[in-house]
């Protein structure tokens, strides 16, 4: 799909270059150093783990609900925004899944402070969830309780593409 891709838009001949530049720079930092495959990309550190460490992480953030070309740009992370994006659950889920498959992490901008929506976030299953409109101690103590009392091991959210 990905080649189909490269031939329909040459331009993006730059973003497959930079691809394997990216990938090759994370292979040279793997213990093994060897050319990455899905195994390396499902041993990767968290990106939780990373940030805890101060490693400088590259993102950006998607608009568009189309991640196949992004997710195969090297970036660390990239921001599914549901706040400011034109889309909602299930074009989320999709880029979720097309960005993890492609070796980055996801962080899911959510559209509202709510318990609602927080929980909706975390059956997706990102690697982050960012609240939007956190200005005060207050809302940032509001968005940390919606997640409070939810234990995704026993969650039993079944998500398929519709």
């Amino acid at each position: 799909m990905l080649s189909q891709l490269f031939r329909r838009f040459p331009c993006t001949s730059m973003l497959q270059n930079l691809n394997r530049t990216s990938m090759l720079h994370r292979a040279q930092q793997s213990p093994t150093n060897s050319i990455p495959s899905i195994a390396f990309f499902s041993s990767q550190r968290s990106l939780k783990s990373r940030l805890r460490e101060g490693e400088n992480l590259y993102g950006l953030f998607l608009l568009s609900f189309s991640p196949e070309i992004v997710a195969f740009a090297g970036y660390d992370f990239i921001v599914i925004d549901l706040e400011h994006g034109a889309g909602g659950i299930r074009e989320a889920l999709n880029c979720i899944r097309a960005v993890e498959a492609a070796g980055s992490s996801t962080v899911l901008r959510i559209p509202d402070n709510c318990q609602a929506w927080t929980k909706k976030a975390l059956d997706l299953g990102p690697d982050g969830i960012m609240f939007p409109m956190i200005e005060t101690g207050k809302a940032a103590s509001d968005a940390v309780s919606h997640t409070a009392g939810i234990d995704l091991r026993e969650s039993e959210v079944v998500l398929t593409q519709l």
